[in-house]
């Protein structure tokens, strides 16, 4: 399988499961941390326009995008690796359609980064489907982890710490409201 490369100065994508074994401790290092909200915010994207960085948002995520099916490949192996019991949530022979799911929701979310409050509907129906594939809320801190450092390692030296604040501000958003849909 050939698979396009990171930006210049990121890790090489590993593509074989025995290459994994051990991560890549700047990626690692760099996104240890549970992305958090801002004291300053409720976590909610209503009412609150500027709550997002659209355009680290975007411009960071164009970087990236022509990488799409190899970032979306290696977040699956990512987190696989770190969280096998999750595996069995995915439906045999439908795996490309839940890699084209995830493509899908990472560009609405960017694209809706200007307006997150029309995402807060998609976003609870989100969640409350995922309960039903066993997805519990200590997962979703693994999933960002693993989210950031797959596009830490993608963007290379474009990662930057504002960078990596927008998508952590992004995520938590995502994850909060989700969480919101899977309790309702």
């Amino acid at each position: 399988m050939t698979v396009p490369q990171p930006m210049d100065g990121a890790p090489q994508v590993i593509t074989d499961v025995d290459e994994a074994t051990d991560a890549t401790p700047e990626v690692d290092e760099a996104t240890d941390a549970t992305p958090e909200v801002d004291e300053a915010t409720d976590g909610s994207p209503e009412g609150d326009s500027g709550l997002l960085n659209a355009e680290l948002l975007e411009t960071s995520f164009a970087l990236v995008a022509p990488m799409a099916d190899a970032l979306v490949e290696r977040f699956y192996f990512r987190l696989f690796r770190a969280a096998p019991e999750v595996y069995h949530m995915f439906e045999p022979g439908r795996f490309g359609e839940q890699k084209k799911k995830l493509l899908a929701a990472l560009k609405l979310t960017v694209n809706s980064a200007r307006k997150p409050e029309s995402l807060v509907p998609v976003l609870r129906d989100l969640g409350a489907k995922h309960v039903q594939y066993g997805v519990r809320a200590q997962h979703y801190p693994i999933v960002g982890s693993i989210l950031l450092a797959t596009l830490a390692e993608f963007a290379g030296d474009a990662w930057t710490e504002e960078v990596r604040s927008a998508w952590v501000q992004a995520y938590t958003v995502v994850s909060d409201v989700m969480l919101e849909g899977a309790r309702a």
